[in-house]
């Protein structure tokens, strides 16, 4: 697996934001030349995954989405508004939660600000989502790399 699967997933929670169908996000994507088809097969596949693990736990919202964060000056001045802002982007479009930016933007406090990029933000988020404690349903496609195919 790599980064470009958060930028995948990204997409695709924006497009269901937006009251696309994961059909016609499916096309888009399909579309889209710079995307690998089994990256984007291994995001849809998190996706659903996801879904059916909401739906099996009965996950409700908590009221912790009425939260928010608000950065102190040094960790603007760290992580930079650009990189907050697409934390604020992929929280808004529902990939992250109020205890997820908080724990990323505790990790990032670890990184030297010179080498702080969207790539590095990505791999944090890669490893938060596929958080191998989690009770992966069988046969899922998380626990496959990129480049393997499923008969």
């Amino acid at each position: 697996m790599n980064e470009k699967i958060v930028e995948i997933i990204a997409e695709i929670l924006d497009g269901l934001k937006k009251k696309l169908t994961l059909e016609e996000v499916s096309i888009i994507l399909s579309q889209n030349k710079n995307l690998n088809k089994q990256d984007v097969s291994a995001a849809m596949s998190f996706i659903c995954d996801r879904r059916a693990e909401n739906y099996k736990r009965n996950i409700l919202f908590s009221g912790s989405e009425l939260n928010f964060r608000v950065l102190s000056e040094k960790e603007k001045d760290h992580i930079g508004i650009e990189n907050y802002n697409y934390l604020l982007y992929l929280m808004n479009i529902g990939l992250l939660n109020l205890n997820d930016l908080n724990f990323l933007i505790e990790q990032l406090a670890f990184f030297p600000e010179e080498s702080l990029s969207k790539k590095e933000i990505n791999w944090l988020v890669l490893f938060m989502l596929m958080d191998f404690k989690n009770n992966l349903p069988p046969g899922s496609r998380s626990l496959l790399y990129s480049s393997d195919t499923i008969n």
